[in-house]
């Protein structure tokens, strides 16, 4: 595979203009050239207590089921299991090793820090985890529907990998999942993250239109040209059949999606490190632009908010320095630095984004994911205080930490 980082220079400094070529040179990390100092809570300003919880390693994703106050998970069940086969990286050359991955399906209880691998019943195959979501109706106290993108080898075809969303029924009291269907379709092409709309149906997107390695693969990434803006987002409906469509395109490098409030959409341009706010109809509403890939948002609807203070708003994860993902993925070993950024509207209805925290990827490696869980400012003299719980698809556990969010919270 041609190096990202000479690639993209080269070609970038023949054909694309100042002000475009230098956002991309930010975004994919080119102008940082050391990572950022390691997360520590006695030496990182704002950092309360930070931790890694060991039992679940290289979650790529994960959902929070508010009736129970859980957050769900799907990883691989084996270390190396994001290195033999993953295609969304192209680790496309052992697939045997998806027969030994083990992927599962977790929860984490955030009030003790424990977490539980569920029983899976009804599912035969092998389990590659990736994206996810959550649909939970009322009828359904004691659980709900989760949909989780599985990428599993191809045993014919032109293609290596046969990708596929995995639709299972929770239950949390009795720690089970039972698989209902495997949703296949040839729309579903490079499936990444998932936004659930019911128990049948949901929307996908495909974070790349070029399946395999090469000099597409690398333009669809490091350019936001029109000509390779082409990922698609597709309503899946499998309540009778399998239904599909695509109803965004042109977005670049689709990525990650979260439900904001109101029904709105949150997608992320994973390489573009844009967030777009879409209305329900999927129509672009506004855009946020971050000095880094973004992966998966998520929204907090702060609980604890008052006039003057309100931490509500998106939490996204991304990659520091993503032009040596190449490099950083292919050893074990290697850290990829990431940041966890928040966003939010002001009372004037415009955008702002701060940098939460950044670490060299000893605490998070290759983020991928995070949230916030806020803290009754009873308990904290008044503080805003939050937990920030954190994945990435190369990360030894789930990440946690405390943080001081008071001056943040004060709304502008």
């Amino acid at each position: 595979m041609p190096s990202l980082r000479t690639l993209a220079l080269v070609v970038a400094l023949l054909v694309y203009p100042l002000s475009g070529l230098y956002s991309r040179l930010v975004v994919l990390g080119f102008l940082r050239s050391t990572p950022p100092a390691r997360l520590s809570s006695t030496s990182t300003p704002g950092i309360l207590e930070s931790f890694v919880l060991p039992d679940v390693k290289q979650a790529e994703d994960f959902a929070y089921h508010e009736p129970s106050g859980l957050i769900v998970l799907t990883a691989p069940g084996h270390p190396s299991g994001r290195y033999g086969w993953w295609p969304p990286i192209l680790h496309l050359d052992r697939p045997e090793d998806a027969q030994t991955t083990n992927g599962g399906i977790y929860i984490l209880d955030p009030t003790t820090w424990k977490s539980r691998r569920l029983s899976i019943s009804g599912f035969t195959g092998p389990f590659i985890p990736h994206g996810l979501d959550i649909y939970s109706p009322k009828g359904l106290p004691d659980g709900f529907y989760l949909h989780a993108v599985n990428h599993k080898p191809a045993s014919h075809g032109p293609h290596k990998a046969n990708s596929t969303v995995e639709i299972f029924r929770i239950s949390i009291s009795d720690s089970s999942a039972t698989h209902l269907q495997t949703v296949h379709h040839p729309l579903i092409v490079t499936p990444n993250d998932i936004y659930s709309l019911s128990a049948t149906e949901f929307l996908v997107t495909n974070d790349h239109v070029n399946r395999e390695p090469g000099l597409l693969r690398t333009a669809e990434e490091v350019f936001t040209l029109q000509l390779t803006s082409r990922t698609t987002v597709v309503k899946v409906d499998a309540s009778s059949g399998i239904k599909a469509e695509v109803v965004k395109k042109g977005i670049h490098s689709a990525n990650g999606l979260a439900h904001g409030p109101g029904g709105e959409i949150a997608l992320g341009s994973a390489a573009g490190g844009v967030l777009h706010i879409l209305s329900p109809d999927l129509t672009t509403t506004s855009t946020v632009s971050f000095p880094s890939t973004l992966d998966n948002p998520t929204y907090l609807a702060d609980p604890y908010a008052t006039p003057s203070s309100d931490l509500s708003g998106y939490v996204l994860a991304g990659l520091l320095q993503a032009h040596k993902l190449g490099e950083h993925s292919a050893d074990p070993e290697s850290l990829a630095p990431g940041a966890i950024w928040l966003a939010r509207k002001t009372a004037a209805g415009k955008w702002e984004k701060k940098l939460l925290l950044e670490d060299d990827g000893a605490w998070v490696n290759a983020a991928t994911t995070a949230m916030l869980l806020p803290i009754d400012p009873k308990g904290t003299n008044g503080r805003r205080e939050a937990w920030v719980v954190a994945v990435g698809f190369m990360a030894r556990g789930i990440s946690v930490a405390r943080v001081d969010l008071t001056e943040w919270a004060t709304r502008t």
